[in-house]
């Protein structure tokens, strides 16, 4: 990611535009040259992609990621300017841009406990992996009693279309003109909720379980406050539960009351 905002920086200053941040690891403003914002904007749009602008101070931050490749920069730098970069050559500059201070490299060993050298092979680090995995109780053991959202039961059919490319490569960020497909389809999702559950609003989001618990408990707090029952204060929690439970029981201004449980997990009423 460092060495392709590098390029970028680099590549934009050789056609005459000003790198404002010298300092940068992923992300750089610039402050365009013969080109407004908007105009360069429209350039990038063309070729499918998507950068900020601050129009009160007229620069574009461009970042960087894993997934941003050679071809998408060169795309970058022709939208920002009429000479066709040379790449190669960029590369070779960029290998002697410095753009992060010397006194916050990191100069302390790290990886230095022994486990991390005791194997050397693929074969061995493998084995020493399905070791630990054997330590682990998943879904391959029996069921999960615990957990929200990271470990419950998803069926490959559910979450097939997690892999195609028009969910995948949609930003949050993205123009809404862009994402129109997408709202839709959020928008149908909860008005089908609101039909199933008879409630009056949904939401979506967040799409974290365990903020998802924390914003159901406020929406049943600010429930009970709004029929003068602030008092309805206490949650019941199975002592078998997560711990993210009874955190965010807490934030939420829960009075908490533990719940034993018997010898085979179910709860002792």
């Amino acid at each position: 990611m460092h060495s392709k905002a590098k390029i970028l920086s680099v590549g934009l200053e050789s056609v005459g535009h000003t790198v404002v941040n010298g300092t940068f690891f992923d992300t750089i403003t610039v402050n365009l040259k013969g080109i407004t914002p908007e105009d360069h904007v429209t350039c990038c749009v063309e070729k499918g992609i998507n950068i900020f602008v601050d129009y009160s101070h007229g620069t574009v931050s461009i970042s960087v990621d894993e997934a941003t490749t050679e071809g998408h920069v060169v795309s970058l730098l022709e939208a920002a300017g009429p000479k066709l970069p040379v790449i190669g050559v960029l590369s070779k500059l960029a290998e002697q841009k410095r753009a992060m201070p010397l006194q916050i490299l990191l100069k302390s060993v790290f990886l230095g406990r022994s486990i991390f050298q005791k194997y050397k092979s693929e074969s061995e680090l493998m084995r020493y992996i399905h070791r630990l995995h054997g330590k682990d109780y998943g879904l391959t053991h029996g069921c999960v009693p615990l957990g929200s959202c990271t470990v419950k039961l998803s069926p490959a059919a559910a979450i097939l279309s997690l892999s195609w490319s028009e969910f995948t490569n949609l930003h949050p960020l993205a123009p809404t003109e862009q994402t129109r497909g997408y709202s839709a389809l959020s928008l149908d999702l909860e008005q089908k909720i609101r039909d199933i559950t008879a409630l009056d609003a949904v939401s979506l989001q967040p799409n974290s379980g365990a903020q998802g618990e924390y914003a159901a408990l406020r929406v049943i707090r600010s429930y009970h406050n709004s029929k003068k029952e602030s008092h309805r204060n206490v949650c019941l929690i199975p002592e078998s539960a997560h711990g993210t439970n009874f955190a965010l029981a807490l934030l939420a201004g829960t009075v908490i009351v533990k719940i034993k449980c018997l010898a085979d997990g179910r709860i002792d009423m």
